[in-house]
């Protein structure tokens, strides 16, 4: 059977598999089973609605892949242009409770076209979709939705932990194609036993203790700037607690390290106060505006900047320390050619939860271990630079005519 390739965003702030509409082809899939489901996400930009299907995946490289069946894909017809940037989808590797569908069984035995099936309906012109809004997609029910990875686990392909690799939350951008002519653009999705790639990591652990598995959530204690007073991590507000569990979680998804404002704001001035030439430079980030803003890449001398470290419970209960270095929290060649964008910012209307995206990631080799203690741990690890070889093996895998996950 011919597969066919989707490159998936890796988030895990989110537990949906999704794949745009547009890159997926039912009449060349012979593992394809319609239902009556249909999924609406929202993102902190864009969001998307679609059916839900079943199918086969595979996931791997070469001979070092895995065919899972029957799992559930979402079509997804894009709110708001860019939503996947220019992947295909996204492939959610947090925990079930953030995977479930609206099941429209009701709505479709009202149109005889529909057959009882969500898709092709749902994408075809004069659908539901063009007359419902979310509220009206609300009243109908939901049901949960196993998620890819876990599905992948429970059938006992892989161990119940995966770790990622990466270098940028920006794109490097550079002559040519970015993604394929530069290997801090590249990094590496590693399932299975992710402690046994030695070639990856060294050094001792750093263990953060998983405190809800909602979301990857964890309790931050405190920033510090250099050698300056720490700043104690607000507390999640009461109200949120349910929805939200804890002040911090770890999302793959983010390309910020996003801060309450309150904490945001102590940590850009202690930045001045560090050298008051910054402030200029720092003037132009703020509040997370769904644009990435740069500055000329000649006005940064990054070994002049200090180190930022978070203050986490650890595992036992005693605090660890996660350092962000200049070169992560700032990113040189971003948005565009010979700028630079700073990778620190507040949300606005969101609580008091340090979101510890990429800039705290690719400091380290971050094993997502969910089988420690009640609800897993995230264990940081240094990072080995990627040997001659390593990159070598990574830009064979991104170039034009290469692919590391592709679905039917």
């Amino acid at each position: 059977e011919k597969h066919l390739p989707v490159d998936l965003i890796l988030d895990s702030g989110s537990s949906v598999l999704s794949v745009r509409s547009s890159s997926y082809d039912g009449q060349q899939d012979g593992s394809l089973r319609a239902t009556a489901l249909v999924q609406h996400v929202r993102y902190g930009k864009g969001g998307w609605s679609g059916p839900v299907v079943k199918t086969s995946i595979r996931l791997g490289l070469h001979s070092f892949s895995s065919q899972l069946n029957d799992v559930a894909v979402a079509l997804a017809k894009e709110q708001q242009q860019g939503c996947f940037v220019e992947a295909d989808g996204i492939l959610g590797l947090a925990y079930s409770s953030l995977d479930h569908a609206f099941d429209i069984s009701s709505l479709l035995d009202s149109v005889p076209d529909a057959k009882g099936k969500s898709y092709p309906f749902w994408l075809s012109e004069n659908n539901l979709a063009t007359t419902w809004d979310g509220q009206s997609l609300a009243q109908c029910p939901t049901t949960p939705v196993t998620p890819y990875f876990t599905q992948l686990e429970a059938q006992g392909v892989v161990a119940n932990q995966f770790a990622l690799y990466t270098h940028r939350s920006s794109i490097y951008q550079c002559d040519g194609h970015p993604l394929h002519n530069k290997h801090l653009n590249h990094g590496m999705f590693v399932v299975g036993k992710p402690h046994l790639h030695v070639d990856l990591h060294r050094g001792t652990e750093l263990v953060a203790k998983l405190v809800h598995d909602r979301y990857y959530n964890l309790n931050v204690t405190a920033v510090q700037v250099g050698s300056a007073a720490r700043h104690v991590a607000p507390a999640l507000e009461d109200e949120h607690r349910n929805i939200y569990c804890s002040n911090g979680i770890v999302d793959s998804g983010a390309s910020y390290l996003v801060l309450p404002q309150v904490l945001f704001t102590q940590i850009k001035q202690d930045l001045i106060d560090y050298n008051p030439s910054f402030a200029h430079l720092l003037a132009s980030f703020g509040a997370f505006t769904g644009e990435e803003r740069g500055i000329e890449l000649d006005t940064i001398n990054l070994a002049a900047w200090p180190e930022i470290k978070l203050f986490i419970q650890g595992q036992d209960d005693q605090e660890i320390a996660v350092s962000l270095s200049p070169d992560t929290y700032w990113q040189v060649h971003a948005p565009q050619k010979n700028q630079a964008s700073f990778k620190l910012c507040w949300l606005p209307g969101w609580p008091n939860q340090i979101i510890l995206g990429l800039p705290v990631l690719n400091n380290y080799y971050t094993i997502f271990d969910r089988d420690a203690g009640d609800s897993g741990c995230i264990r940081f690890v240094q990072k080995r630079e990627p040997t001659h070889a390593l990159k070598e093996t990574l830009h064979s895998i991104f170039n034009p005519t290469s692919h590391h996950q592709d679905h039917q």
